[in-house]
């Protein structure tokens, strides 16, 4: 079977497009895919694309989604108007299923059980839904797997994004309608119009809520609030990750697209900003063994690689990385995924927006207390600071605590080695995990 890369490259020939003229107009059809990243699906380097994106690319270069995804499928898209004449391949059937609408869903699963009576085939025994574990060992760092669940199942409605929020929260906590609508003195039906976005909601209202969902950290309250209010309407992570993401996650993201130095420091694994997804998928794994938890993890690793767009494939930041040589010499992953990292590294330390040092592990040499944190310097706006854990990040405002941290960055970059031998440490390690 032809692979996804091969039929790209074959439809994008065959429109007489660059590879340019494809990112614009998927960019201009609301997408998030840059020169780079198609790049990389061209020589099949990355896997293949979501199927949002995949119907996205389908469209946009006159191929049918089954095609394009390998299926021994016609090329031809259908044409419209022929109905019932045509048999949708199992990714096309996918691909618009992920885009409909719960009602419309639930009449496709009726059909498709008559269907399998009709045609005297067994029902599928599913496999038991995972508890809401929140322990070390469950498997559901970072994500708890409600969230998981939301983030893979949910539809998001770009005109809804607070009705999705509220609902996602109400969810996680297992608040039932009811209870939330004692708490404004409504009604049922009024909690489940304003999760549709079909009833405003007032400030007070939504106070309440927010306090009954466990929404107590002041961050996490007012971008909620910011974003009820028209607020962050530009920011790339709005549609697809405010809604959706656990509720401390959000204002991370958020203070990290608002910055415009970044300091970080790696002191057990390379900072998520400059990891190959290769690398993330087997971080993430590793911080799951000996649980597989596929889903979380790739949660995990579009996460990682959306975060970089920015900053690092567009310079929106200045990025001051320093990382620990003991984290870079017991990485994650098979040997090509550590050189590929290393050579990832030592590509991105020749970028003129980017300091990267290396903390060595010999001679006298600063090491902070406690792990990994990154710092966030906003034009405007206070500086933060978010600190690695578990299982979740802690976001940390108060100045004096954040100016620590300034000073244990400045500390690290006078024990590091200098800038100009961070590629010549680099490709040391590099031949030292390449070598028999």
């Amino acid at each position: 079977m032809a692979t996804f890369a091969d039929r790209l490259g074959d439809a994008l020939h065959a429109k007489g497009w660059s590879a340019q003229d494809l990112v614009r107009a998927v960019q201009q059809g609301g997408h998030r895919m840059t020169k780079s990243y198609l790049s990389q699906l061209l020589a099949g380097n990355k896997d293949n694309p979501n199927l949002e994106l995949l119907r996205a690319l389908a469209q946009l270069l006159d191929v049918s989604v089954g095609w394009l995804a390998g299926d021994d499928v016609p090329r031809e898209r259908p044409a419209a108007g022929q109905g019932g004449t045509d048999i949708l391949s199992g990714a096309e059937l996918a691909a618009d299923y992920v885009l409909l609408s719960e009602p419309s869903r639930r009449s496709i699963g009726h059909m498709v059980r008559l269907a399998r009576r009709a045609e005297a085939r067994p029902t599928p025994r599913r496999p038991p839904t995972p508890a809401h574990q929140d322990h070390i060992g469950g498997g559901t760092h970072p994500f708890p797997f409600i969230q998981v669940q939301q983030l893979h199942h949910l539809t998001v409605e770009t005109g809804n994004l607070l009705g999705q929020r509220l609902h996602t929260l109400r969810t996680a906590t297992a608040t039932s309608l009811g209870e939330a609508a004692a708490a404004l003195a409504l009604t049922e039906q009024d909690i489940i119009d304003l999760e549709r976005g079909d009833r405003a909601i007032s400030e007070a209202e939504l106070g309440h809520l927010l306090t009954l969902y466990d929404i107590s950290s002041a961050e996490q309250r007012a971008l909620i609030c910011e974003v009820a209010r028209g607020e962050h309407t530009e920011a790339w992570w709005l549609p697809t990750y405010f809604a959706t993401t656990p509720p401390w996650f959000a204002p991370m993201l958020a203070a990290e697209a608002d910055a415009r130095v970044i300091r970080t420091y790696g002191a057990e694994s390379v900072p998520p900003l400059l990891q190959t997804e290769a690398y993330a998928r087997a971080a993430r794994q590793a911080a799951h063994y000996p649980d597989r938890a596929p889903e979380q993890v790739e949660v995990a690793v579009r996460v990682v690689m959306d975060r970089q767009i920015e900053p690092i494939e567009r310079q929106s930041a200045k990025v001051w990385a320093i990382i620990r040589e003991t984290a870079l010499l017991d990485m994650p992953g098979d040997p090509d995924v550590q050189v590929e990292q290393l050579n990832h590294l030592i590509d991105l330390a020749k970028q003129d927006h980017i300091t990267l040092r290396i903390n060595g592990r010999h001679g006298d040499r600063y090491q902070p207390r406690g792990g990994s944190f990154t710092i966030l310097q906003r034009l405007g706006k206070a500086n933060l600071v978010y600190v690695t854990g578990l299982f979740e990040d802690q976001l940390i405002t108060k100045p004096e605590f954040v100016d620590e941290y300034l000073v244990a960055h400045l500390r690290l970059d006078l024990s590091a080695e200098p800038r100009e031998r961070t590629v010549e440490l680099l490709s040391s390690i590099r031949r030292h995990i390449a070598s028999p």
